[in-house]
């Protein structure tokens, strides 16, 4: 940044950064109840020029896979007590908590860029050792914390956002920011938001994660994303007394539990 601004401008821009961060990770939201991180997100991006869906404009639920209402409503009465626009988020408790954004320059390509927002269900330490605690920006909210660096996944992308507006005259094609809720166990997130056809007319998509294994300062470029794919299984079965005809029933129970323990048996290799 220091080269791109000149050192003042770099340190306020590396500054804002790092505020981002704290704030976001003081913030969590589980999946799909991300309601803190998008209503900031998305004010700000508007402040700066860009076009933004939020709701159902930005995600199909439709293909969400699961779901937890009870976690999504405390989520919501949370980031509502927190201050954040109610109106904005009534849209995203009924249609969802994914941002999309775009920003238009000259005909050209359009460029995906992919950042995404939930945290995990765990409880952060409190130890003066780790600096969330230390330096008075550990998690707010009971039982989640950001353990896997989407706070800073967001910070990156005000960060790239920031950036790209500054110089949106400049810009040989579109800019498509797409803040992803639910990224953890795939529960659906990114289903949601490609059902409502925001990457049909991606040319390049451009995704990111910190850490990794790689040491602070690298960056490692790859040609392919880490996933995993869901199946659901509905076992049916056939009731029957138990004493009476007992052969003629199926149990249903008793061949899921023997279906897990079989699948189980499946050696775990990447």
């Amino acid at each position: 940044m220091m080269g791109e601004y000149g050192d003042a401008a770099g340190e306020a821009h590396d500054e804002q950064l790092v505020a981002w961060r704290r704030e976001l990770h003081r913030y969590p939201g589980p999946g799909f109840g991300e309601f803190y991180a998008a209503d900031m997100v998305a004010r700000y991006l508007r402040r700066i020029g860009f076009t933004v869906r939020i709701g159902s404009e930005a995600m199909d639920s439709s293909a969400i896979l699961h779901f937890d209402a009870q976690r999504v409503d405390e989520a919501y009465r949370a980031a509502v007590a927190a201050g954040i626009d109610q109106v904005a988020a009534r849209r995203m408790r009924d249609g969802g908590t994914a941002v999309v954004a775009d920003l238009c320059g000259r005909p050209g390509p359009l460029v995906g860029l992919r950042f995404d927002m939930d945290a995990l269900p765990i409880i952060e330490a409190e130890s003066a050792k780790h600096p969330p605690a230390k330096w008075r920006f550990r998690s707010e909210v009971p039982g989640l914390m950001h353990a896997c660096g989407h706070d800073g996944h967001m910070a990156i992308g005000l960060g790239v956002a920031s950036v790209l507006a500054a110089r949106a005259s400049r810009l040989n094609g579109g800019i498509r920011l797409i803040f992803q809720p639910a990224e953890e166990g795939t529960p659906g997130g990114a289903a949601s938001i490609r059902d409502r056809g925001l990457v049909d007319d991606v040319d390049y998509m451009i995704c990111s994660h910190l850490g990794l294994g790689v040491s602070t300062g690298e960056i490692v470029c790859r040609a392919y994303f880490l996933a995993t794919s869901k199946y659901r299984a509905e076992f049916r079965g056939r009731g029957a007394h138990v004493t009476n005809s007992p052969q003629d029933g199926r149990n249903a129970l008793l061949a899921a539990c023997s279906a897990a323990l079989a699948i189980h048996a499946i050696a775990p290799h990447s």
